[in-house]
């Protein structure tokens, strides 16, 4: 059994109100959420995973995260540069043992706001640094293990608004 030292931290009033919003969104409390936190920060710079690259995908994966990501297809203009992405899968997959999860892509580029569907982020959101739009026309189907550093979490208001622009979208396929 691992011992424990026990630490003291001063924190600036909005990350301790954001962190006491994500232990509570999560279920956890806030000493639980900060030692998660530090885990991830602390484990990938002692152990490289096989390829040598360092992962930081936290044990649980969860609708609505946001993670940087490098999608390297051929034909983009973005290959070997990372982008953030949202989880889109649902939960129940996520905990499972399926090995894929998916996500939609985020754009800082305004000006995709107003396509049927997409979702505008305020700068903050999910700690994104800057006004973001979610691509509901842009999902990817990745390994769970090639996630890379997490950003932050939607609000469930967010996800939800994510989860309708999905559904538009996916009217055309089957209907309205």
């Amino acid at each position: 059994m691992d011992a424990n030292q026990e630490i003291t931290i001063s924190l600036p009033n909005p990350i301790y109100a954001q962190a006491q919003a994500l232990a509570a969104a999560r279920g956890l409390t806030l000493n639980a959420l900060l030692n998660h936190a530090l885990e991830q920060l602390v484990q990938p710079e002692l152990s490289p995973t096989p390829s040598g690259s360092h992962s930081t995908t936290p044990v649980q994966i969860r609708q609505g995260d946001v993670f940087w990501l490098h999608l390297d297809h051929p034909d983009s203009v973005t290959t070997g540069v990372a982008h953030p992405h949202v989880v889109i899968q649902d939960d129940l997959f996520n905990q499972s043992r399926v090995p894929t999860v998916l996500v939609c892509a985020l754009t800082s580029n305004r000006k995709r706001a107003t396509e049927p569907g997409n979702v505008l982020l305020q700068a903050g959101e999910a700690n994104l640094s800057k006004v973001s739009v979610l691509l509901v026309s842009q999902i990817s189907a990745v390994n769970k293990s090639e996630l890379g550093a997490y950003i932050g979490s939607l609000s469930p208001q967010r996800i939800e608004q994510m989860l309708d622009g999905l559904r538009f979208q996916q009217a055309g396929y089957f209907g309205r």
